[in-house]
């Protein structure tokens, strides 16, 4: 192992496969830290067999009490890196191994809550690194923005209006297209999810 970021909790692998240093072992699904930066998050789970210098500490999770990767999200929280943080600003030696991370406490709950909680987070960090990835490769095209300029009042009608009460059937499900913001992704909008009345649009004044 040469490093775990803190970014993503990525274990990262160095080239050279020789040292001289001691080295510990652990298997492929082991909780894996660094005593050094465990207070920046810096926790991962194995994704094989490997060894770590003596500047890591490996531990074997207790599976199937434990979910790993609930485990993983959970140190890896503000709160609880903020918590190891704490101590190692009360002075407390610069590694930190498993006399260390042993004396704190955590809410362990029903293996069901667990995997759901890690399903959430693993969606929610799918979700960001897409967003990113699109972020990473957009750009505007110059040639979108040349030409006669004409303000926005001239070339369209616009207006306001507010939502139709989702409380009353009658208002949905009708004939009419309702675009939702979620929807506007600069793209041609044929259909939408929902649709309108056309007591929704007399009851609320929509044009």
């Amino acid at each position: 192992v040469e490093k775990i970021t803190f970014s993503d909790g990525q274990i990262h692998f160095r080239e050279e496969r020789t040292t001289g240093m001691d080295l510990y072992r652990a298997k492929k699904g082991d909780l894996l830290t660094s005593k050094i930066n465990i207070h920046q998050g810096a926790v991962a789970l194995a994704p094989c067999d490997l060894v770590a210098s003596t500047h890591y500490q490996p531990y074997a999770i207790r599976v199937p009490d434990v979910n790993p990767d609930f485990l993983v999200d959970l140190l890896r929280t503000p709160q609880f890196v903020g918590l190891l943080s704490e101590q190692k600003n009360k002075g407390i030696k610069s590694e930190q191994g498993a006399d260390f991370l042993g004396d704190f406490e955590i809410p362990l709950l029903s293996i069901e809550h667990q995997e759901r909680a890690a399903s959430f987070v693993a969606r929610k960090d799918s979700l960001i690194k897409g967003a990113q990835l699109v972020l990473s490769q957009w750009k505007i095209e110059p040639s979108l923005f040349t030409g006669t300029e004409s303000p926005l009042s001239e070339i369209a009608d616009t207006g306001t209006g507010s939502t139709p009460s989702r409380t009353n059937p009658a208002y949905f499900g009708g004939d009419v297209n309702w675009v939702l913001t979620s929807e506007v992704l600069e793209n041609d909008i044929t259909a939408t999810a929902e649709t309108l009345t056309k007591e929704a649009f007399k009851d609320y004044v929509l044009r």
